[in-house]
């Protein structure tokens, strides 16, 4: 984790840390495909971050901060953003190595999305790569995490991970990964 910090004192190091990285789940304008507003298309604005509280609950429910995590926190407001949250409605199947790092990712898209093993709307496939199919009635949203982003993430050690983890959830939802989006 954090060199020099243990405990409690680690814990409210990374929080402070990252109080710089906020988004607002619910960040949509209502506009046209024309741009104008109100309209009742969904726009969502580009996730560029996440917020404390939603980082704390993450951090609490999977035990640390690391690249996984934020991969699938990332993946999970993304697709909240297009595709909207109702998690009875929404099933979403992870495709990658079906161990940890890689699926660390999982509880990222948990947290965020409200599918959950429990529920039985998510799955955690043996798959090259790391990438997710999300659903949501005729709309299917599929993510993939760039190659280079992969990579990166899995170089990680103990005394960058939180670090790395940290840029990761700075980036947009375009820089990390390929999207995809369909219609049944």
């Amino acid at each position: 984790m954090v060199e020099g910090f243990s405990g409690k004192a680690q814990r409210t190091y990374v929080l402070t840390t990252i109080m710089k990285v906020k988004v607002n789940i619910s960040n949509f304008t209502m506009c046209s495909s024309s741009g104008k507003e109100g309209d009742n298309v969904r726009t969502p604005k580009p996730v560029k971050s996440v917020s404390e509280d939603l980082l704390e609950v993450a951090v609490s429910f999977h035990g640390h901060l690391g690249p996984f995590l934020a991969l699938g926190l990332k993946a999970g407001l993304y697709a909240v953003e297009v595709l909207g949250k109702e998690p009875f409605e929404t099933k979403a199947v992870v495709r990658t190595e079906p161990r940890p790092p890689r699926s660390c990712f999982v509880d990222g898209v948990q947290i965020t999305t409200g599918c959950t093993m429990g529920k039985g709307n998510i799955a955690l496939k043996d798959g090259e790569g790391l990438s997710i199919l999300i659903s949501r009635r005729e709309k299917r949203l599929l993510l993939k995490v760039k190659a280079d982003v992969l990579r990166a993430a899995e170089e990680v050690t103990s005394k960058n991970m939180e670090r790395i983890a940290l840029s990761i959830l700075e980036r947009s939802a375009q820089d990390l990964f390929e999207i995809e989006e369909a219609t049944e």
